[in-house]
């Protein structure tokens, strides 16, 4: 019952009498005015979240790893503790990102544009470990014999896009001031699989069949036809480094059509091995070496 119709006695709202007829029009204008009081804060609060999309970064779409996926990796690895990130985000810049590509570009140089390109580094860079006669080298000579030509760039927009999924990945740590040669490009999406599926092998059980689930996700959400793929090649100090994790890999798939980017990256505690094997006298290369003994790396 409305509480402002309780002083209304239940008689006068039922009958056809004058005092009846005022009684059931005062219920009804309390609960009117109730009913827009609601539906006017049920307003400022959407126009709240909507205020807060518009002046928000770029946004997360879906996280895919978690849940299932990261208790499959967990449950399944062998000798470390194995993390994976599965994560998709939206390339359509609002406000907030307007204004941070505007000063990513200040910081490249006073005449940067959009569409000018930068340099990407070799795939081989990629990996040390990870050997692919099928790559090609990304620089050629000109006819005359002079200048070399890179033939792997990346438009400075793209970049751009590259750097703020990862920086929305890993929260704490912020990539904007990466360079373009910690990325290389990658041929297919056979190239990445490959890549994955060699580091990753070592490191799981029933690996085989765990794959084929990564992979059809990924198939799945991104639309890998149409995708660029991007390999990043970790530097010291930055989340990602390859110094202390042997099966780190990270890609970054951009389709270009759904203006999305898809972000995999996985990642192993290699140290928990090396405080495993009670070895304080093994550096980093010996600890690689004798973890690589005993799962047989291939």
């Amino acid at each position: 019952m409305n509480p402002f119709c309780r002083s209304v006695p239940s008689s006068s709202c039922s009958g056809g009498s004058p005092s009846a007829v005022s009684g059931m029009a005062y219920c009804y204008l309390t609960h009117q005015i109730q009913m827009s009081d609601l539906i006017s804060r049920r307003y400022d609060h959407d126009l709240f979240i909507l205020v807060k999309l518009v002046d928000s970064k770029m946004k997360l779409l879906n996280d895919y790893a978690s849940g299932p996926l990261r208790e499959i990796f967990s449950d399944n690895a062998i000798d470390c503790n194995f993390d994976v990130r599965l994560e998709t985000y939206s390339c359509k810049m609002v406000s907030e990102d307007k204004r941070r590509f505007r000063e990513f570009l200040k910081s490249i140089g006073p005449n940067a544009a959009p569409h000018d390109t930068q340099v990407l580094s070799p795939s081989e860079d990629l990996s040390p470990d990870f050997r692919n006669n099928r790559r090609t080298v990304p620089v050629e000579r000109t006819e005359s014999g002079g200048e070399v030509c890179y033939r792997y760039t990346i438009e400075n927009k793209r970049l751009f896009y590259l750097l703020q999924a990862l920086s929305f990945c890993f929260e704490d740590y912020d990539f904007m001031n990466t360079k373009s040669t910690r990325f290389c490009l990658m041929e297919s999406f056979q190239d990445v699989q490959n890549s994955v599926n060699w580091k990753v092998l070592p490191f799981f059980r029933h690996y085989r069949y765990i794959s084929r689930f990564i992979w059809n996700k990924i198939k799945e959400v991104i639309d890998t036809d149409r995708c660029v793929f991007y390999g990043y090649i970790p530097e010291e100090g930055d989340p990602i480094c390859e110094n202390s994790c042997l099966a780190s890999s990270t890609f970054l798939m951009y389709n270009p059509h759904l203006k999305r980017i898809l972000v995999y990256c996985s990642e192993d505690d290699f140290w928990q091995f090396i405080n495993e094997v009670n070895d304080e006298h093994l550096n980093v290369n010996e600890a690689k070496e004798k973890f690589r003994s005993i799962h047989c790396f291939i």
